[in-house]
């Protein structure tokens, strides 16, 4: 029961920052639920989930969304997730883990220091495409294997400073798409079962409330104050990919 009661609460958290920022679901509950269950069965469950939270926020904040900007990112992400459900059945994560978080702890500082760097917020075209195009690779990738696919998004929709809304509208899409892939992956592989089903369905009260509270706390921040959030969130996933790395090199030795 004690279980249950901390994974409900686990899973009402992580909705919440996702209402509220507009991501930042799977990366919570994955460094939760591994607390009360293996890591195999939290994956699948995650990403049940993720999908639909994802899907959710999306729905409410659909007409902020820009086509333009979102294509180059899906694109990228139908490339990357396949590879990160690769990587989950085999490849040692833990030096990419330990390269994204220097990388995302470096952008938090300097942002919540001097600023978010313009290059790509002031270019256009094809290079700003093809930049998008990689965020969504390697998001895709990330989301696949660890369902952490989050921070290269961030960090580029952080980049062409979009309004609030536009940028969870943008993260949202490409989460659900890449929950999607990953769910199909899984399903190829045997990972999710009727099981995994069944247990993710139970979780789905804690989401609406998570959910309901994150976009009530949305409204009342400023501008200024979401981009602050947006960064220090930043700043703790680039920290927990350091610790995680760092434990896994540990363990390894």
């Amino acid at each position: 029961m004690n279980d249950l009661v901390f994974a409900a609460c686990a899973i009402a958290v992580a909705a919440m920052v996702q209402g509220l920022s507009g991501f930042g679901f799977g990366m919570v509950l994955m460094g939760l639920l591994p607390l009360v269950l293996p890591v195999t069965e939290a994956v699948p469950i995650v990403s049940l989930l993720g999908l639909v939270v994802s899907t959710s926020v999306l729905v409410a904040c659909r007409r902020s969304l820009e086509i333009r900007t979102v294509v180059p990112l899906l694109v990228g992400s139908l490339i990357g997730v396949p590879l990160g459900v690769w990587f989950l059945t085999g490849a040692e994560p833990d030096l990419l883990r330990g390269t994204l978080g220097v990388i995302l702890v470096v952008f938090a500082l300097h942002g919540l220091v001097g600023g978010v760097p313009p290059a790509v917020a002031e270019s256009r075209g094809a290079w700003r495409d093809l930049v998008g195009a990689a965020a969504g690779v390697a998001g895709g990738a990330l989301g696949g294997a660890f369902n952490t696919g989050g921070p290269p998004l961030i960090v580029y929709v952080t980049w062409r400073r979009l309004a609030p809304a536009t940028m969870k509208a943008t993260l949202q899409c490409c989460f659900a798409l890449a929950s999607c892939m990953q769910i199909a992956l899984f399903v190829r592989h045997g990972i999710v079962t009727r099981a995994t089903v069944v247990t993710a369905s139970a979780g789905l009260p804690a989401i609406g409330a998570g959910l309901a509270a994150g976009f009530v706390l949305s409204r009342r921040i400023s501008r200024v104050a979401f981009r602050r959030v947006v960064l220090l969130l930043l700043f703790a996933l680039g920290a927990w990919f350091l610790v995680q790395s760092s434990g896994g090199l540990d363990a390894s030795r």
